[in-house]
C-alpha cells in the first residue's frame, strides 16, 4: 500500500485472515459433502464479484470504508473456495 511502512501494511491486511481460515473450514466440509466442482463454480463467481467490489475502491476511499469491508464481504471467502 502506498505510504504505509511495511508493518503498517502487514497489519492492515490482518482483517482478511479470519474470513480465509472461516471459510476454509466450510469449504472442506462442502467438499467432502457436495464435491468439489459446484464449490469451484461458485468460489469463481463469488472471486469475480469480489474483484469487481475491489474495483470500486478509488485513491479516495477510506481504509475502513475500501478495504476492510472487503474482507468481511466475498472476497475473503472467496479466495478459499478458488484455492482448496
Amino acid at each position: 500500500m502506498r505510504g504505509y511502512s511495511p508493518l503498517k501494511t502487514g497489519l492492515a491486511y490482518l482483517p482478511i485472515v479470519p474470513a480465509i481460515l472461516a471459510a476454509t473450514v466450510v469449504t472442506q466440509q462442502g467438499v467432502t459433502r457436495i464435491g468439489a466442482r459446484p464449490l469451484l463454480i461458485a468460489g469463481s463467481a463469488v472471486a469475480a464479484g469480489g474483484m469487481f467490489w475491489l474495483s470500486r475502491i478509488t485513491e479516495h476511499s477510506t481504509f475502513a470504508g475500501g478495504m476492510l469491508r472487503t474482507a468481511d464481504g466475498p472476497w475473503g471467502p472467496a479466495w478459499a473456495c478458488c484455492t482448496y
